[in-house]
């Protein structure tokens, strides 16, 4: 991986701090929502976060008139969330550690256990992998054989680029359901069949 910045990769502080407000207002509409589905099933209070997302079906009727905007949120917060690591790693001069974590989180939030078993098959914690990364830009494909391929067009079937051409390939899980044109599909071939388990909004494969 290189950290070599161009012209284009240059952010300002007030940029910076812009989006660092953004991001705390849209952690308040999140925190809201958090509020919203405690009252609306009925949960215990107070609850941590994460517990309560836990407790959470997007799909219970009683929350299927915020269901989609609460989606939007969550995928403006987690889109903005790296932006801001990516600012900062290029202020820093860090950007081969920023790639290696995109790498490594959008690999782990990938698998159905959060990559608990790989994680555990080679003797691993999160950081351990991400310094693997930092060493062998290929190491989560030569131990899983899992690809980031770009995705060109959606029709019935996500069609992405690969070394053969363009081919389409089958959502694996409903984490696929909200791919765009210009995202990374997370692919496997099972059987030559590609399959996608997953997808990132930016190439990770530096």
């Amino acid at each position: 991986m290189s950290s070599s910045t161009n012209f284009l990769d240059v952010v300002t502080d007030s940029e910076l701090q812009n989006k660092r407000a953004t991001l705390r207002v849209l952690e308040r509409r999140y925190d809201d929502y958090m509020s919203i589905f405690q009252k609306r099933l009925e949960l215990p209070l107070p609850g941590q976060k994460f517990w309560v997302m836990s407790q959470v079906d997007l799909d219970d009727p009683r929350l299927k008139d915020i269901k989609e905007d609460f989606i939007n949120l969550v995928d403006k917060l987690h889109s903005l969330q790296w932006e801001i690591h990516k600012d900062e790693a290029i202020i820093n001069g860090s950007l081969d550690e920023y790639y290696a974590t995109r790498k490594a989180y959008s690999f782990l939030d990938s698998q159905d256990d959060g990559g608990i078993a790989f994680l555990q098959e080679h003797n691993l914690t999160t950081h351990g992998l991400i310094y693997e990364i930092l060493e062998n830009p290929m190491f989560i494909e030569e131990h899983e054989h899992v690809q980031w391929l770009p995705v060109v067009r959606i029709e019935d079937a996500v069609f992405v680029k690969t070394v053969r051409g363009i081919e389409p390939v089958r959502k694996a899980n409903l984490k696929c359901e909200r791919v765009q044109v210009g995202d990374y599909a997370i692919c496997k071939s099972i059987h030559n069949n590609l399959f996608m388990f997953s997808y990132c909004k930016e190439e990770v494969e530096v």
